[in-house]
């Protein structure tokens, strides 16, 4: 019953996106998530639809899996618009992978490497630099290991460690949020390449900032000295002498530092965003028109729009009238909003109070205040207002289908992560027999709740379905 109401409502929306990740239970069987996104009116939903046994690890098996799977419950592989996977052959092969089948059945069909997995390539890209700290470890017991741990307390007090900490700490104080966001249900396509897109500039900015850096840690190192004070422990706040046998001046230490350190773990964490961040850049280009935000510079320069890359994704999508259709848009956006998503009386009588503070909570699609039901500036209010006037029967209807297409395509596979960590509850050694039917039902059953709950309400329709698998149940409760 989960099942068909997923169905009914993936099918009533026509087109859809899908997340695929497998891995193994504490049975040693290979057990996979199918997840699709989707649009339900004018919000996007993801939903575990299957929990299968996977047999066949190869492209080619994964994909006959994944269409019977979705077949059986009545989905077409040809609504899918686009997928998320990760960089494993079998799944993101160009020529032979898993993708490269799913274009076979749908040219249009987009693949997009998982963000999240590419952010953490790219911190692990970042981290391979090489430092100035050594950490080494060993099972054997060996007699330096006395003098091995003396010494590497040592090199984490010195100054070039700290310095080297603190310049990981500011990449991470960037890419923590989008990691956040990144891992977030039912994300927009929009806001994580434009919060991708604001990681890499606010990376370039601090790139060859090393004076803050070196600021940082020295404030860090005062303070760090007063409470070790007792300890007999300092720090010191200069560069470790070297000493040299050969007759050459000494160098600049800090310059040193900033070239043969920081200045490479920075221009690393920025070749590897823009690198691996690098695929559809043109459509991601094109998808950002719909952005609120690029309103303004889309009414200063029309002539500059083109959409050949969405029009060749979506053949649906006839490009010079959506492009006269989003200049008319864009123009009438502010007055259209402003009756649409404008809050009640009740809230507008405490637009006096303050308004919450949104900078340390979870990134979101849309951020609401006080006064507003909506921010207004994101591309999910966009395509709320398309909705909730019903523009997208006549006025707007190409620019409804974009809308709804860049709100449908799927940015990550962290849904199926969630999965797994349902099934290690679910399936454990104590249930670790469980029939493949049982397990697939009991994932339903936990990962979408708030559909089995809105079954549970409908009490009739679940005594009619439990009447109908027997006779003698159907003679007692369906008479």
């Amino acid at each position: 019953m989960i099942k068909e109401d997923i169905v009914k409502e993936v099918n009533n929306a026509g087109m859809f996106s899908v997340q695929m990740d497998s891995t193994q239970d504490v049975s040693a069987h290979d057990q996979c998530a199918i997840v699709v996104q989707y649009i339900v009116e004018d919000k996007a939903k993801e939903r575990l639809v299957r929990f299968v046994n996977v047999e066949d690890s190869s492209s080619k098996g994964l994909h006959d899996l994944l269409r019977d799977s979705l077949s059986d419950i009545g989905l077409n592989l040809e609504q899918c618009i686009g997928d998320s996977f990760d960089r494993a052959a079998n799944m993101s092969g160009t020529y032979t992978g898993l993708q490269a089948l799913m274009t076979e059945v749908r040219p249009s069909h987009i693949h997009t490497w998982c963000y999240a997995h590419v952010l953490n390539l790219v911190i692990c890209d970042t981290s391979s630099v090489c430092v100035p700290a050594h950490v080494s470890s060993s099972s054997d017991f060996r007699n330096s290991v006395r003098h091995e741990a003396l010494k590497l307390n040592e090199n984490l007090c010195t100054f070039e460690t700290i310095l080297a900490a603190f310049t990981f700490i500011r990449i991470f104080d960037i890419t923590t949020p989008v990691s956040d966001y990144l891992q977030s249900p039912a994300l927009y396509i929009m806001q994580a390449w434009r919060m991708v897109e604001d990681a890499t500039n606010r990376l370039s900015k601090i790139s060859r900032d090393f004076s803050g850096v070196c600021g940082s840690a020295t404030t860090f190192i005062d303070h760090l000295n007063e409470k070790l004070a007792a300890e007999d422990i300092a720090i010191s706040k200069s560069f470790t002498e070297h000493r040299s046998t050969r007759c050459v001046v000494p160098a600049n230490q800090q310059h040193s530092f900033e070239v043969s350190c920081y200045n490479v773990i920075c221009d690393k964490v920025l070749e590897s965003m823009r690198t691996r961040f690098a695929t559809h850049g043109k459509l991601y280009m094109q998808i950002s028109c719909f952005d609120p935000n690029r309103f303004e510079e889309i009414l200063a320069s029309p002539e500059k729009i083109k959409f050949d890359a969405i029009s060749t994704a979506v053949p649906e999508i006839d490009g010079p009238v959506l492009r006269e259709e989003l200049i008319s848009f864009a123009s009438s956006y502010r007055n259209l909003s402003r009756g649409l998503f404008d809050s009640d009386d009740e809230t507008l009588s405490s637009a006096g109070e303050e308004e919450p503070d949104f900078s340390d909570s979870e990134p979101s699609a849309c951020k609401p205040s006080m006064k507003k039901l909506c921010c207004q500036k994101c591309t999910s209010c966009a395509f709320k207002l398309l909705f909730q006037y019903r523009l997208c029967s006549s006025a707007y209807e190409n620019l409804y289908m974009a809308y709804k297409y860049l709100i449908t395509l799927s940015t990550t596979q962290c849904s199926c992560e969630r999965c797994f960590s349902k099934l290690k509850i679910l399936k454990s050694r104590l249930r670790s027999t469980l029939t493949q039917q049982n397990l697939e039902t009991l994932m339903l059953i936990a990962i979408e709740k708030d559909v089995s709950l809105s079954i549970k309400r409908d009490k009739e329709k679940i005594i009619d379905r439990f009447g109908k698998t027997s006779a003698e149940l159907h003679s007692l409760l369906l008479f």
